[in-house]
């Protein structure tokens, strides 16, 4: 008894970071195809985007500003409602992480910028850092959380 006490929750724990990790590999695919339109100066950046089709674990939605938003269903964390995103931005040539603009070719290079502490829409918290892959653990800035 003490044993399965211990072995349940870090099983749990093991499947929901397995399922988070699933879910941010899946939106970076839908990343690369903002990317792609952003370099094509497509606008809005999500559109022609093809989104997989949503999993008992989670949902993806692209944004027409270029981010992929993760949400998860509550039923599989204890209830609560969790939420990812990860924000399209451009490290441009004076060194500095600035936002991409509506129809125009970036310069410079396109970063992702992982955030899990955002809490956006406000009933949805961000994941515990606990599940988060660990370039997603710190929202202080993409320093340190840019995925390329």
């Amino acid at each position: 008894a003490i044993l399965a006490a211990i072995a349940v929750p870090s099983y749990q724990d093991y499947v929901r970071r397995t399922h988070v990790a699933e879910a941010v590999s899946a939106a970076r695919h839908v990343w690369n195809q903002i990317a792609d339109n952003a370099l094509n100066g497509v606008s809005p950046l999500n559109s022609g985007i093809r989104m997989p089709a949503p999993t008992p674990w989670y949902q993806l939605a692209a944004t027409s500003s270029g981010n992929v938003d993760i949400y998860f269903r509550p039923k599989h964390f204890n209830g609560k409602q969790y939420y990812m995103t990860l924000l399209m931005r451009v490290h441009n040539t004076n060194n500095t992480v600035v936002g991409i603009q509506q129809g125009v070719i970036p310069e410079g290079k396109i970063v992702m910028w992982c955030v899990s502490a955002a809490a956006n829409p406000p009933w949805w918290a961000g994941v515990p850092v606990q599940y988060a892959p660990e370039a997603c653990r710190d929202a202080t800035g993409p320093a340190g959380m840019t995925l390329q």
